[in-house]
């Protein structure tokens, strides 16, 4: 069973990418518990996914909540900001400060610990995202809300699921899964397809009617 909080999801539509931040639609049972700014888990079987309420109600009815990955804050204006330093402007400094002032949580992969931006950086005015597209590097929310700088680490998949289609042009999956392997097709795993290899890109997760369907496109 899926929930949000401590309340079931009635039905819900789940995105989750390799680059950006996760979204999720739901509409629970109950929303007596529920408020807009809201940090809430979103759980489908063994998945849990930390992220902010950033909008919705379920008034009128099937209005639903909109949930941000991680704190929410991406969206929100940041200050431009200039640096400079004779040995290089450390990404890691850059991106310290950034995550600070937006109020997220981060980690940085290990490889990119001492890449530099050169003498002279400027962080641009404008949104979170937009200041994290500045940086030049691949990023992404976490299922658990945390910002991961860096490229994707790819692992195989010990789920069990079953396909019920495949369109090789695409690469795009449709797939059954128990509620208990939902967390073993999430961006960043590697499926075996029967002979093809299927680097999960984009997860959505679609909730209703007590099934969980599972729509993969990969690389």
């Amino acid at each position: 069973m899926a929930s949000i909080g401590d309340t079931g999801i009635l039905r819900g539509d789940i995105l989750l990418s390799s680059r950006g931040i996760w979204t999720a639609t739901v509409d629970p049972f109950d929303d007596s518990t529920l408020s807009e700014g809201q940090a809430v888990t979103i759980t489908v079987g063994t998945l849990s996914l930390v992220g902010t309420i950033l909008r919705g109600s379920v008034v009128p009815e099937g209005a639903g909540f909109f949930v941000l990955g991680g704190a929410g804050k991406w969206r929100e204006d940041v200050a431009r900001k200039s640096y400079q330093d004779d040995k290089g402007v450390r990404l890691a400094d850059v991106l310290r400060d950034l995550v600070s002032e937006a109020g997220e949580r981060h980690t940085l992969a290990a490889a990119l610990g001492s890449t530099v931006l050169g003498r002279h950086w400027v962080r641009p005015e404008g949104s979170g995202v937009a200041s994290l597209n500045a940086i030049g590097q691949p990023w992404r929310v976490r299922p658990d809300g945390v910002t991961e700088v860096g490229p994707m680490v790819y692992t195989a998949s010990e789920g069990l699921f079953s396909v019920r289609s495949y369109a090789a042009a695409s690469r795009t999956a449709i797939l059954e899964v128990p509620d208990e392997d939902v967390a073993e097709l999430v961006p960043g795993k590697t499926l075996d397809m029967g002979g093809t290899s299927l680097r999960v890109d984009v997860c959505r997760i679609v909730l209703g009617g007590g099934t969980v369907r599972v729509e993969v496109t990969g690389l």
